[in-house]
This record gives C-alpha cells, structure tokens and sequence, in this order.
C-alpha cells in the first residue's frame, strides 16, 4: 500500500512548518486530516534551497511508486 504524501525542502525550518500545517491546519487549508505520522515523511535537502532547487525531480522520482503525492520546497 502506498503512502499519502512526501515532501523535500531546504531546511529543517520549513520541514517543521510543513508538518505543522498538514497535521495541525489541515482544515483550513481544506484537505483531509492524515491518519497518522506514517502516511507523511517530510525530508529536509542536505545542500539547502539549491539542492532541492537542482535535484527534487531525481530525488522525488525513487519514491514514486511508494507515495500517492509529491510536493518540494526551496523558498
């Protein structure tokens, strides 16, 4: 069974900012609420905005078959 959602970002700021908002804002953004921590994995890029700015598509591409989802940050 494949899991809801993955997301790359720059740092471990917006990592934080990211599973706050999904996990304790989701009404207000009006998504579901997701069942629990294991259908969500947040990554935080080791080279910041320009490692994710250069390489979210190859990173994200592993994980295809094993997410629904697939969001990236750099900003």
């Amino acid at each position: 069974m494949k899991k809801e959602l993955i997301v790359l970002v720059a740092d471990f700021q917006q990592k934080t900012v990211i599973e706050t908002l999904l996990e304790v804002l989701y009404q207000a953004l009006g998504i579901r609420q997701l069942v629990s921590k294991k259908e969500l994995d947040v990554y935080s890029h080791p080279y910041r905005a320009p490692g994710v700015y250069q390489e979210a598509s190859n990173f994200l591409s592993i994980f295809k078959s094993q997410y629904r989802y697939a969001l990236y940050s750099y900003i």
